[in-house]
């Protein structure tokens, strides 16, 4: 499989206070790991590190977390990661968006909460600089969602909890969910 990264070092940026960064990618951006822990497995998707996930008109195969590095390596259970590496979610899918010309319009969002409530990052849309070209259609299956938090590098343990959506521009098939990460 190729490895595609759509998204430019322009476009990984630090939002809110410089709180959290951010970056998306498609296409098959780490090799698939196998699970660390027990996945649940809810309507034929592997679900791993306790993340809640709803569908709406797409499949997807497996969604999991990796740490934000070269080694890709899938974060344990209990979800504490380096917060200086970040966390990678990744969203293998299967059929459901809609595909024109071998090309799918997807939008992605992202929030992240502090432990308090605080919204620390709300991006809207990150992949709105592809509204006119679309992204390839084989990209779509494997997608990633990266965030940073360099806020809390010099912190005492901290729960950080994220919030995505990932959804067809062209029709009405979602993802969305959630999960939570702690510090090391």
């Amino acid at each position: 499989m190729r490895n595609k990264t759509l998204f430019s070092p322009l476009l990984f940026a630090a939002f809110l206070l410089t709180s959290c960064e951010f970056k998306c990618s498609v296409g098959d951006t780490t090799a698939d790991t196998e699970g660390k822990g027990k996945p649940v497995e809810k309507n034929g998707t592997l679900i791993y590190n306790g993340i809640k996930l709803e569908t709406k008109e797409v499949s997807v195969k497996k969604a999991y977390l990796v740490v934000n590095d070269d080694s890709g390596e899938m974060v344990d259970e209990g979800n504490f990661v380096d917060i200086k590496k970040g966390v990678k979610l990744i969203i293998r899918t299967g059929d459901g968006w809609q595909v024109t010309d071998d090309r799918v319009w997807l939008g992605a969002s992202m929030k992240v909460y502090s432990e308090t409530g605080e919204l620390l990052l709300d991006k809207p849309d990150m992949f709105s600089s592809y509204d006119e070209t679309g992204i390839a259609a084989e990209d779509s299956k494997t997608l990633a969602l990266s965030v940073y938090f360099s806020k809390f590098e010099n912190k005492q343990p901290v729960s950080l909890d994220v919030v995505f959506k990932i959804w067809d521009k062209k029709s009405s098939a979602l993802i969305e969910g959630s999960y939570t990460v702690h510090s090391k």
